[in-house]
């Protein structure tokens, strides 16, 4: 026995939705078939380049960026109900009894509303346990506003109280609508799952009353469907990550244009060089390292977590995105058919919970580079003081064995993020002997992987402690930018900073990284690939 659920979702639901709805369909204790509507207006985060998506030179860019390349697979709700082997069926273009009588026969015991979907009015309250939407309502505890997620009975005058399930999310400074509705969807698809196993529970085990958790606290608003609940916020919410403007100055539209420009007219030659390589089997493999993703200014190397969302959607649209592990086996083996990405973040910073729900709630692997001595003593990072910033504290033992238990992996980046263009030989080797060890003690990982804290070549690496590094890992990182391209038994690889924006990503992932580099032939860093890590006159 299953309980029969008809699901409600847009064709083009957003990330989170469609993850969601990939886990319900596969549910053992649910019978689902989907219901498109296809009058629903696609998720905001559906467009893949720039999250400001309003400037001539990120529309330019996307057509260009278009033109050259094809999506991976369908990012859309059909799809989902294809591989998971579920009917859909199509609502909203047909006339309304049509539709009212195609939902009548599929006899659901529930209905379940994803998204903006909007069922007919007439169905609402017909199958035998109603139908279920996530809503939002602001409201404040100890002083504090918070938003209150939870799954409600959808009425013909509104949403239910008290909730099936619920919960509550602090709105931070800098918070945007953006970020509040990726952290919205994040916590609603947990609570999707709680309330339906709830109901799936009370149905199978025959008993006639379904069970409701209040949501802790009275809302300041009545709860409303998401779009609209977020709506209400105005006022409430930053209009756009104010760190943009702080940490990650928005570029002008002159300059935008010219980088475009710049771009275009090296298409022609990015496009034959990525050919011949994928031909050859020597495709690149790009490893981007993140260090702190919040909407606060946190530090001076913090992105808005809605950037961060759309760069990972932009990857998983256009290319692979692969553990570290993977991408390393790519490189040294010699050989890589395609070209494709890989996640990185530096330091530990446990500020980065949303960054990590995100990406575990989507299955896209990343690694984490940790500074087991701030781990340990909770300090901070001396690079962030000696900017002025000082809110930003390192994660936890638990916070580790969480990323772990979670399928992410953990690398070394010393023990306090030690200069090794600095400190003499046995101390770097201490540091580097000690934190292999506190990773594996901590994370219950084997320790592998060590990134050089700031990783600049020639600065911040010596041929010393480069051969004490590859001593104790089996694999090194740098952090000056580059591509890494096959080659055997390849221990030191480069890592890409933190793109502004999609349109920097997106450059960057056609092999552009900079118009003299192009001309003088390094596209995709054909070139400079195999550079060590250091320059070759240091003593």
């Amino acid at each position: 026995m299953r309980l029969r659920v008809a699901i409600v979702t847009p064709p083009a639901p957003g990330a989170i939705a469609l993850a969601l709805l990939e886990r319900l369909a596969r549910d053992p204790r649910l019978d689902a078939v989907f219901v498109v509507d296809d009058g629903a207006p696609a998720h905001p985060a559906a467009r893949t380049l720039d999250p400001d998506r309003h400037g001539v030179a990120d529309a330019l860019a996307q057509r260009l960026f278009d033109l050259a390349h094809e999506p991976r697979d369908e990012a859309d709700a059909a799809s989902v109900a294809r591989r998971a082997g579920v009917p859909a069926h199509r609502i909203g273009a047909v006339d309304r009894e049509l539709t009212v009588d195609a939902l009548r026969a599929l006899r659901p015991q529930l209905l379940v509303v994803i998204g903006s979907a909007t069922p007919p009015a007439e169905l609402l309250n017909e199958p035998a346990h109603g139908t279920l939407a996530l809503g939002g309502a602001l409201t404040a505890q100890g002083g504090a506003l918070a938003f209150a997620v939870g799954i409600h009975r959808l009425e013909a005058d509104g949403m239910s109280q008290p909730a099936l399930a619920a919960t509550l999310i602090a709105i931070e400074a800098g918070e945007t609508r953006e970020s509040l509705r990726i952290k919205a969807e994040l916590a609603g698809a947990e609570l999707w799952h709680e309330a339906l196993r709830r109901i799936a529970g009370d149905v199978l085990g025959g008993r006639p009353r379904i069970a409701r958790r209040e949501p802790g606290m009275a809302a300041t608003d009545a709860p409303a469907p998401l779009e609209d609940a977020l709506d209400r916020l105005h006022g409430v919410l930053a209009p756009r990550a104010r760190i943009m403007d702080t940490v990650w100055p928005r570029r002008s539209w002159a300059v935008k244009l010219r980088l475009v420009a710049q771009y275009a007219a090296m298409l022609p030659l990015l496009q034959r060089t990525r050919a011949r390589l994928v031909r050859e089997r020597r495709a690149p493999v790009s490893i981007f390292f993140y260090h702190l993703v919040a909407n606060r200014p946190l530090n001076h190397m913090c992105l808005p977590l809605e950037a961060f969302a759309a760069q990972v959607a932009f990857l998983r649209r256009y290319f692979p995105v692969v553990s570290l592990d993977q991408a390393v086996e790519r490189v040294s083996s010699g050989e890589n058919a395609d070209v494709c990405a890989a996640l990185t973040f530096d330091d530990g910073y446990r500020d980065n919970a949303w960054a990590i729900q995100y990406l575990s709630y989507l299955g896209v692997p990343a690694s984490f580079f940790l500074s087991m001595g701030h781990v340990l003593d909770g300090s901070g990072f001396a690079h962030d003081h000696e900017k002025g910033f000082h809110g930003a504290p390192p994660m936890t033992e638990t916070d580790v064995r969480k990323l772990t238990s979670e399928g992410f992996l953990v690398g070394s980046h010393a023990l306090h993020h030690e200069d090794f263009g600095r400190i003499d030989e046995p101390t770097a080797d201490r540091v580097l002997r000690e934190s292999r060890e506190l990773v594996a003690k901590v994370s219950g990982q084997a320790a592998e992987h060590f990134s050089f804290p700031r990783g600049q070549r020639g600065a911040n690496i010596t041929p010393a402690t480069y051969r004490l590094a590859t001593k104790h890992y089996r694999y090194v990182y740098s952090a000056y930018g580059g591509y890494n391209l096959p080659s055997p038994e390849r221990r030191h690889f480069v890592r890409l900073g933190t793109p502004i924006d999609v349109l920097e990503l997106a450059m960057t992932m056609d092999g552009y990284r900079g118009l003299r580099d192009c001309l003088r032939g390094d596209a995709w860093g054909v070139r400079t690939s195999d550079l060590p890590p250091y320059m070759e006159t240091a003593a």
